[in-house]
C-alpha cells in the first residue's frame, strides 16, 4: 500500500550479500495484501554483491514503501539492525533476513493476532525449509512443539529455541527504551532478542506456514571451531535473561541442556571431539533432555568420528 499515511508496520529487512535471493524477498513482501499502511526499511550491511543498486531499484519504483539504509562500510547484524529500528515508524515491526520468503497473508495475520491478543508481544508462526545448495531441496518444516496460541518464554527454554527470526512481528512498544542490548562478539542474538521481547507480555504462535526460510549449504559447520564461542554466546545470554525474570529452576536447567547440546552438535561437525564430548557431558548434568539426541550423543561421546558420518547429525543443525 504506497500512500501518505503513518504506517501501521515496519518491515525490517536485513541485507548483506544477499543478491541472489534478495529480490525474490522484497517481492514477497510488496506482494503482502494488508489494509493498513506499510513500510520497507532495506539495511544492507556495505553488501559487495550488487544488492545496492538492486535496493536503489525498488527504492526508485515504490519510492513511499522502500526506505533503504546503505552501508558502504560493515558494521554487523547487530548494529544494523539497531539502525534499522531506530528509523522504524510503525506500530508493529516484521523481521525478515534478506534471502526469507513471507507467504500470502502473512503479515495481515500477525496484524490481526496481535490485536486481537493486547497482552502479546511477540508473534511467530512455522515455516517451510528451503535448502540452498547445488540445488533447492525442501526440508521438512519444523512444527511448534508446542499446541497453545499464547505461552510464555518457559517452552523456548523446556524445547529449546524453536522460533525462527524471519517468522516474528512484535510491537515497537516491547523494545528496550535504550534498544536491544547489542553484544558484537556474538554470532547469534535472536533468540536473547525473543527473550526480552517476552520480558512485557506473553509469545504468540500461529500454527501456519506462513514464510519460507533458507538453509545454506554448509551453514551449519560454516564457522570455525574456534567461532563457536561466539554462537554460544548470544542463546546463553538469553537464558540469563530468563533467570533474572523468574523462570523456573527446572526450565532454566533445561534451557542450559538445550543450549550445550546445541553447541556440542557444532563442536561434532567441526570434528572438534575434545570440545564435543565436554559440552555433552555439560549438557547431560544441567538436565537429563528426553525425546532428544542428547541420551544417545552422550552414550557414545566416545565415538565421534562414527557419530559425525550420520547424515542424520546434520539434519539436526539445520
Amino acid at each position: 500500500m504506497d500512500n501518505d499515511q503513518e504506517p501501521i508496520v515496519t518491515v525490517v529487512v536485513l541485507s548483506y550479500n544477499f543478491r541472489g535471493c534478495l529480490k525474490e524477498c522484497l517481492d514477497s513482501v510488496l506482494e503482502q495484501d494488508l489494509d493498513v499502511p506499510f513500510e520497507i526499511i532495506v539495511a544492507d550491511d556495505a553488501s559487495t554483491d550488487g544488492s545496492q543498486e538492486l535496493i536503489r531499484k525498488y527504492q526508485n519504483e515504490r519510492p513511499a514503501t522502500v526506505r533503504p539504509i546503505l552501508r558502504n562500510k560493515n558494521v554487523g547484524a547487530n548494529h544494523n539492525l539497531a539502525a534499522a529500528l531506530t528509523k522504524s515508524q510503525g506500530q508493529y515491526i516484521a523481521y525478515m533476513d534478506g534471502d526469507d520468503l513471507m507467504k500470502a497473508g502473512k503479515l495481515a495475520k500477525q496484524v490481526a493476532f496481535l490485536d486481537y491478543y493486547p497482552e502479546c508481544t511477540v508473534v511467530a508462526h512455522q515455516a517451510d525449509r528451503l535448502l540452498e545448495g547445488d540445488t533447492r531441496t525442501a526440508l521438512p518444516p519444523r512444527e511448534f512443539p508446542v499446541k497453545a496460541e499464547l505461552i510464555t518464554f518457559e517452552p523456548l527454554l523446556q524445547y529449546g529455541n524453536f522460533i525462527i527470526h524471519s517468522s516474528i512481528m512484535y510491537r515497537l512498544s516491547a523494545i528496550p527504551r535504550n534498544g536491544f542490548p547489542i553484544y558484537p562478539w556474538a554470532m547469534a542474538y535472536d533468540f536473547c532478542r525473543i527473550m526480552i521481547l517476552a520480558q512485557t507480555g506473553m509469545i504468540g504462535l500461529i500454527h501456519e506456514t506462513l514464510g519460507t526460510y533458507r538453509v545454506h549449504a554448509g551453514g551449519a559447520s560454516k564457522s570455525g571451531s574456534q567461532n563457536i564461542w561466539r554462537l554460544y554466546y548470544g542463546p546463553r545470554r538469553a537464558i540469563s535473561v530468563a533467570k533474572r525474570t523468574g523462570c523456573s529452576d527446572e526450565s532454566y536447567k533445561a534451557g542450559l541442556a538445550n543450549i550445550r547440546l546445541w553447541v556440542a552438535l557444532r563442536y561434532l561437525l567441526q570434528s572438534d571431539y575434545v570440545k564435543f564430548q565436554k559440552m555433552i557431558i555439560m549438557s547431560r548434568q544441567a538436565r537429563h533432555l528426553p525425546d532428544t539426541y542428547q541420551g544417545l550423543l552422550y552414550r557414545f561421546r566416545r565415538l565421534g568420528p562414527f557419530i559425525n558420518a550420520a547424515r542424520s547429525i546434520k539434519r539436526l543443525c539445520r
